[in-house]
């Protein structure tokens, strides 16, 4: 994705790791007046960070998700409003380093509130490191335990079937 890897100049100054400036001006404007930077601490322990952009305006969120190359759509989904029944599609960058990385890209484009919420995001960031897992990730642990040769041969003797926990 572009926030991974440079990019060719193409009829444009590319700005870091592939977007243009233009293209960094216009996500910046957008998620302005538009746009979600997101700390949450789930009751499970940890961080999330995400960077959210929802409207009814399906092609100005491809165009979104195409320019920055991160993140993912979602929906539509039924919004109702006075107007009525609308679908709304949601961009949303949840994965932390592409979360950080574009927050640090669009920071100083930012308004005095966004870039307090970007700070805080960044903090979090910094004081909250990410879980690591010894054998595959969180969802499987919590799905199917712990899948590696060890555990599996505890399971099969009838032992604990999740003998690794998280380290943190």
């Amino acid at each position: 994705h572009h926030l991974g890897r440079r990019a060719v100049s193409v009829g444009g100054r590319r700005i870091g790791r592939g977007m243009t400036e233009a293209e960094l001006n216009w996500v910046a404007g957008l998620l302005e007046g538009e746009g979600s930077f997101i700390v949450q601490f789930p009751k499970s322990g940890g961080c999330r960070l995400t960077i959210r952009c929802g409207m009814t305006d399906h092609d100005v969120i491809q165009r979104l998700h195409r320019a920055t190359g991160v993140g993912r759509v979602y929906g539509p989904y039924a919004w109702h409003s006075n107007n009525g029944r609308r679908a709304v599609k949601c961009w949303m960058v949840v994965a932390r380093s592409d979360a950080v990385a574009l927050a640090q890209k669009l920071r100083p484009l930012m308004g005095r509130r966004r870039q307090e919420a970007i700070d805080k995001m960044l903090v979090a960031h910094g004081t909250h490191p990410l879980r690591t897992w010894s054998h595959g990730n969180e969802a499987s642990y919590k799905r199917h335990g712990c899948r590696c040769e060890a555990c599996s041969e505890a399971a099969r003797a009838g032992g604990v079937q999740r003998q690794h926990q998280p380290r943190m």
